[in-house]
């Protein structure tokens, strides 16, 4: 079937609720789709890598509950396609990126997976304002172009109490990465994309990372490329007072992926009493957080590519599986020499890969 032939179609079958398009076989998304009155369902299947861009009678589609678009398609629109109109919109499936200004104006949206901050009017960071419908997992990208702590908490991150995977991440490029340390990362958690580098002073960095407190049913936390040299109180504890510790008891799974501001760890709340995993790729530090022996839940720890450390920290007994790869190499050899400090502190720990 081809183009022409896919448009007489659609106009004649107006009551469609479910359409998929497969534009491996199509040019484009037909303009006469915004006929379909009774669309919930537009699923978009389209050959790597491919940019689409989405007919301005795209907004008539009222009813639309769910977009879906292969992994590889970035969406654009035109400025004329009205993105307020989709008031029933709860699913936008897509990964690699959404080219659509104003997204905060759909509040029902339930699934936004990446999120690019932008500095133009309508994909500022405050787009994600009144998005307190959000569930589930949401990448937040190029945070360099935040611009202040005050556009930082107006996204109100806090409020989405139905997020329980979020990802923090500033500009940069994965090339400057070890293929071992993405794998793995793919493995953890989203895969990784590339964007631009960051221009974003450090102490800028730390002012924004401080707005943007998660809500505290959030399972899985990752902070990726932060440049700063001090963490945020909301996860190192400095400065809470007892119900602001309390704010964080469903972190299981905290990661830090390229964090090179400083040699210095975090300090990690001792509140932090479901946390299960801690993973640090390709991060700067020197040594690990002094006080993990506290965190009496923590099962698994994995260090990976970070060349300057040399050293553990009391460990706590609650460690089942431990990780060391592509760090100092003196880090290795001290975790397999019989009777060594570091040796000892690992000795309890069941699963081991050291190397």
């Amino acid at each position: 079937m081809n183009q022409d032939d896919f448009e007489r179609v659609l106009k004649k079958l107006t009551k469609l609720r479910v359409v998929h398009l497969d534009l491996r076989h199509l040019s484009r998304v037909p303009p006469c789709i915004g006929g379909l009155k009774h669309l919930r369902y537009l699923g978009i299947m389209s050959p790597p890598p491919h940019s689409l861009i989405l007919p301005a009678e795209f907004s008539k589609l009222y009813h639309l509950q769910e977009l879906s678009v292969n992994p590889n398609t970035r969406l654009h629109c035109p400025s004329q396609l009205k993105i307020a109109n989709l008031i029933n919109l709860r699913y936008m499936l897509t990964w690699y990126g959404l080219n659509i200004p104003d997204v905060g104006k759909l509040t029902s949206l339930r699934a936004l997976y990446h999120f690019y901050v932008r500095k133009e009017k309508g994909y500022e960071i405050q787009q994600l304002e009144h998005l307190n419908n959000l569930r589930g997992k949401l990448f937040i990208d190029c945070i360099e172009n935040v611009q202040s702590k005050e556009e930082a908490v107006r996204a109100r991150l806090s409020d989405k109490v139905y997020l329980t995977e979020l990802t923090l991440r500033w500009g940069g490029t994965d090339e400057r990465c070890s293929k071992k340390a993405l794998e793995s990362y793919k493995k953890l958690f989203f895969p990784p994309v590339t964007e631009i580098k960051q221009h974003q002073p450090p102490e800028l960095q730390e002012e924004v990372l401080e707005g943007l407190r998660p809500p505290s049913g959030i399972t899985v936390l990752c902070i990726r490329d932060y440049g700063g040299v001090i963490y945020p109180s909301w996860l190192t504890g400095d400065g809470c007072d007892k119900e602001q510790e309390q704010d964080r008891p469903a972190l299981q799974n905290l990661m830090f992926w390229s964090c090179k501001g400083s040699s210095d760890p975090p300090k990690i709340g001792e509140f932090f009493t479901c946390l299960h995993t801690l993973s640090v790729t390709d991060c700067s530090w020197n040594y690990l957080p002094v006080k993990l022996c506290r965190l009496k839940t923590l099962r698994e720890l994995i260090v990976q590519e970070c060349p300057n450390m040399m050293t553990l920290p009391k460990l706590p007994q609650s460690l089942k599986s431990i990780v060391i790869s592509g760090c100092h190499p003196s880090l290795a050899d001290t975790c397999l020499t019989p009777g060594h400090p570091n040796w000892r502190r690992i000795k309890h720990i069941d699963q081991q890969i050291i190397r």
